[in-house]
């Protein structure tokens, strides 16, 4: 789907309004010796008036569909006598090879019925589609293929704009040219045909859906303003073309030229800037270079982390134009994240690359980025690396640069060192897969970081291991390898805790136990200390401070156990609501996971009903031809018994060999009707036909 901004100035220099509406041009049909008719076909209502000096502006949609169709009588000469009915049709994608532009199977079932299906299996060539014949050999002779437009301007309707007989194991390429804009009279219709040659007064506005025009791809929206001034007479003042003058606007001067080649870069860009985006995604700790790398590329105002915190903690896309290609980075927070949770950082980002997917945006690279300047990988590094792994997977391995960065930031030999480690460690793996590896400094400009981006631009649209787990099999995220890595780090980390926990308590006990016998200790100190108190006075005094002392160390020794039993109070309170917190999350990941599929249940009962409904519509039409047949039939057989009750003989035959001809194609050979009509035919030929009472010699 094409969709084009036009804005339409009437500068004719007349008192008269004017209208337009939009043709479809003939498309290139090549296949089966098809010859190419020179017509066009309006595929929008007429839209107006502009009056003089006035301006409007519109939207135009353009829709491609391949469809299979039967040829009828139309009874007016329109169109050689004939229209196209269509009775199925599918929306096709003219992108280039790589985006499986559409191939589409055509057949006739034994009942008659029509069918077009999309291959999953082929691609056809950038631009246009194909309608392969598949079955049977003997087709009827009115079914025909061919291509259609519908224009959501004015709310046409489907309009078919070339028709070619269906061929037995033909295959039919199709090539759209687009639509143009024409000044047109008030009494043009819908779907109407008319000559080229009567449209000379058109405007030169296009619009292209093809790869002749830089490839609008789908939702993309061109601008166009397109002046009147020169196009078409006037009944009242005939305009005077001045084609000696090189002043006229058929003869613009240089600086006029020059104008109008800024105008068409500026529209290119446009264009591009409009296109469906490729994507790069963007993976690393924290502090590997990846707000760096986004900033050089895209211009923007990216935050940079300052190696502790990190700078990005959402997925974020970032959109720049290399090279007339519209392309989406999207940046991507680290595991080693201070502020969140492995769980959490990956659910974001398998959330994103998923929406990424499931928007047919196709990925074209992936990069890792690693600082070199760390001394070695520490654990969390390593994790992130493996599960960077399990969300790429080994078929997109060969879209993945690994980039080096901050690569002028030691000496020589420490770089050597440092990437000899990583290529024969870490990275082994990835690179013998088919991921290449890049280096760039921290002081490199610009121009080094986009040398990167044309790299990927090259690369064949991948899918990665996450987004075919998520959306093609639909698998819930703790059921995918990199959730599977998560929920495996996650169970250690429990168990870790629980057995800290556990040797806090017996350490607790223990510290409790031994309290518990001091405090007997000391209170039998006080007893002692007590008895011996009225042996002698003398002793009197400083036994009482000792027991003062000893009564004040035992509140001290109390005053520290329940600080203690508080801590573990606060420990076990605190870890409690970590559990609790995990289990949110796990349920509200299951919500959402439920969420989906009833979605997906749903969708896929809408798509089971709208085909019920086809296949009942198709059934009737079916049933109203054959009583259509039948009734020929029978108007035949009469008519014949008529002719051979006045005696004219040859008639009769003609007659009875018409109504056969019909007996066994809708009855078949072996059905009483055709057999008695059989029988009639060679009673006239061998008794009746050329006999004396034959009035028709």
């Amino acid at each position: 789907m094409t969709t084009y901004e036009v804005n339409i100035i009437n500068n004719y220099g007349s008192v008269h309004a004017r209208n337009y509406c939009v043709y479809a041009e003939a498309p290139l049909i090549e296949g089966g010796g098809v010859q190419q008719r020179d017509i066009l076909r309006i595929v929008s209502k007429v839209v107006g008036p502009i009056e003089n000096g006035a301006h409007k502006t519109f939207s135009y949609t353009t829709r491609y569909f391949g469809f299979i169709g039967r040829r009828i009588p139309a009874g007016d000469g329109n169109d050689k006598g004939t229209v196209v009915k269509l009775e199925m049709e599918r929306e096709v994608d003219l992108g280039d090879n790589r985006d499986n532009a559409t191939c589409l199977l055509a057949h006739v079932s034994k009942d008659g019925g029509l069918g077009l299906a999309i291959s999953t299996q082929e691609h056809s060539a950038e631009g246009s589609f194909k309608i392969r014949c598949m079955d049977p050999k003997d087709a009827p002779h009115d079914v025909v293929i061919g291509l259609a437009y519908q224009s959501s301007h004015a709310l046409s309707p489907l309009v078919p704009v070339a028709a070619v007989p269906y061929a037995y194991d033909v295959d039919y390429k199709i090539t759209p040219r687009g639509s143009s804009i024409y000044i047109v009279r008030d009494d043009m219709v819908l779907g109407q045909v008319i000559p080229t040659t009567t449209l000379s007064s058109g405007l030169h506005v296009v619009f292209r859906g093809s790869q002749t025009e830089a490839r609008i791809a789908e939702n993309s929206v061109g601008q166009f303003s397109v002046d009147m001034t020169g196009f078409g007479t006037t009944p009242e003042t005939p305009r005077n073309p001045n084609n000696d003058n090189p002043s006229s606007p058929s003869n613009p001067p240089k600086k006029e030229e020059d104008r109008q080649a800024q105008e068409k870069e500026s529209q290119k860009q446009t264009a591009a800037a409009a296109a469906a985006p490729i994507a790069i995604i963007v993976m690393g700790i924290t502090g590997a270079g990846k707000s760096t790398f986004l900033k050089e590329v895209t211009g923007q105002d990216v935050p940079v982390s300052d190696g502790i915190d990190s700078a990005t903690t959402e997925v974020h896309p970032y959109t720049a134009i290399v090279d007339n290609q519209k392309i989406m980075f999207l940046d991507t927070p680290g595991f080693d994240d201070s502020a969140q949770g492995e769980a959490e950082i990956l659910g974001k980002i398998t959330t994103a690359l998923a929406q990424l997917y499931s928007d047919s945006v196709p990925t074209k690279g992936v990069i890792y980025v690693h600082d070199i300047t760390g001394e070695r990988l520490t654990g969390k590094a390593r994790r992130y690396l493996e599960m960077f792994k399990k969300i790429v997977g080994e078929n997109a391995v060969r879209n993945v640069t690994l980039l080096m960065s901050k690569w002028d930031r030691n000496t020589a030999a420490f770089r050597a060192r440092k990437e000899s480690d990583l290529k024969n460690g870490p990275w082994k793996l990835l690179i013998e897969g088919g991921a290449s590896v890049r280096k760039i400094g921290a002081d490199e400009g610009h121009e080094a970081y986009l040398a990167l981006v044309r790299e990927m631009l090259a690369n064949v649209s991948t899918k990665l291991k996450i987004q075919e787990e998520l959306v093609d099999e639909k698998l819930p995220l703790n059921k995918t390898g990199a959730g599977q890595m998560v929920d495996e780090r996650i169970r250690e980390e429990t168990e870790a805790i629980r057995a800290e926990l556990e040797t806090l308590r017996a350490d607790r006990a223990k510290e409790r136990a031994e309290l518990a016998n001091e405090l007997a200790d000391w209170q039998r100190k006080g007893d002692l200390l007590e008895a011996k108190f009225g042996e002698s006075k003398l002793k009197g005094d400083q036994m009482a401070l000792e027991l003062q002392r000893a009564r004040e160390e035992l509140q001290a020794l109390r005053r520290q156990q329940d600080e203690q039993r508080r801590l573990d109070e606060q420990r076990r309170l605190d870890e409690k609501r970590r559990l609790d917190e995990q289990r949110r999350l796990d349920e509200q990941r299951r919500l959402d996971e439920q969420r989906r599929l009833d979605e997906d249940r749903r969708r896929q009962q809408q798509e089971e009903e709208e085909y019920g409904r086809r296949q009942r519509q198709i059934e009737e039409q079916q049933r109203q031809q054959r009583e259509s047949r039948t009734a020929e039939y029978n108007a035949l057989i009469e008519r014949a018994g008529n002719a051979f009750e006045d005696c004219y003989m040859a008639e009769a035959l003609q007659l009875f060999s018409q109504a056969y001809a019909i007996a066994v194609a809708e009855f078949g050979p072996g059905d009483p009707r055709t057999n008695e009509t059989q029988r009639n035919i060679n009673i006239i030929r061998t008794e009746y036909l050329g006999s004396s009472i034959d009035k028709s010699r």
